[in-house]
This record gives structure tokens, C-alpha cells and sequence, in this order.
């Protein structure tokens, strides 16, 4: 455990930073893919007159250009513009590799997630093990201030301490 003076300092900025990092590159290679997609769907149909073949390729693409039109939206809303808040808060509980299906999380993508309960904030889904986590800890939370509330970040305040300005 650190002592006060040992704890690693967080500002808002120094989290956008951080958010910028973790969702820039996915949505990067995102966008990459759904433009080779999207140049593969355009030859496919030119090259087959089927209409079974046109549904086939442009079913899919409808569906990952909707998901990274909304990752984008999400990118520049809350992350560029800083629309998050940053919510100090208590883990009641913890139940490991509880089956659960959510977006990617910490660069990881599993069915089994560890379900963290927090006191204000209710219910969250971590996918990667961490030794820091115990019942009765105080963390601060990274929540979009959109309709998504799921949680951005967590540090825990035996490591981190947040700093407003």
C-alpha cells in the first residue's frame, strides 16, 4: 500500500490522455478494416449479379459502419471534449468469472468478466484479473457523462490519488 505522498497523481487531463490512447488505435484499425470491407463488398457485387451475394456483403457492412460511426461519436463527444466525470466511489463486492457479454475492455474481449458492485454506481464488468481489488476499497471512477454509463477507467486510491486542477 502507498502512502499518501507515494500515490501517482490524476487529473482530468492526465485521464483524457489516457482515454485518447486506449480508444484512438481500435478505432484506427476499425476504420481500416471496415475500408477493406468495404472495397471487398463493392468488387463482390460488381463481379455478381445474385441478389443473395449483395445482401450477403452489405448486410455486414451496414452493421460495422453503425459501430464505428459510433465509436467516432463516442471518440469526439466524451473523450476530445472531456464529457466524463470522475466519481469516488466503494467496491461492495466481487464475483470472478462471472459469464457476461460487453464491448472489448482494457484491451481484452472474454465471456467471463470479474462483476464488481459499487456502492453509487452500481454494477461493473471487468474483463483482466487485478491483484488491487478488494471489498471495502475506494476508487475513482471514469464515467461518460452520455447515456452509456459504463465505466471508462477505475483507480484504485490505495495507488492513485485525483487532483482537480
Amino acid at each position: 500500500m502507498y502512502t499518501e505522498d507515494e500515490r501517482q497523481s490524476i487529473t482530468k487531463e492526465s485521464i483524457r490522455s489516457e482515454l485518447k490512447i486506449k480508444y484512438k488505435y481500435p478505432l484506427i484499425h476499425k476504420t481500416l478494416l471496415l475500408i477493406i470491407y468495404g472495397i471487398l463488398a463493392i468488387i463482390i457485387v460488381i463481379n455478381f449479379n445474385k441478389v443473395v451475394f449483395k445482401i450477403i456483403c452489405f448486410l455486414p457492412l451496414l452493421i460495422m459502419i453503425s459501430l464505428v460511426v459510433y465509436d467516432f461519436v463516442f471518440y469526439f463527444c466524451v473523450i476530445k471534449n472531456k464529457r466524463f466525470s470522475i466519481i469516488e466511489d466503494t467496491l461492495v463486492s466481487i464475483d470472478h468469472d462471472v459469464l457476461a457479454f460487453s464491448k472489448k475492455e482494457f484491451g481484452y474481449d472474454s465471456p467471463l468478466k470479474h462483476k464488481l458492485v459499487f456502492k453509487k454506481s452500481g454494477i461493473i464488468f471487468i474483463s483482466h484479473k487485478r491483484d488491487n481489488l478488494t471489498e471495502g476499497d475506494n476508487f475513482y471512477l471514469v464515467i461518460p457523462d452520455c447515456a452509456n454509463k459504463k465505466a471508462l477507467v477505475l483507480y484504485n486510491t490505495k495507488s492513485y490519488i485525483y487532483k482537480e486542477h
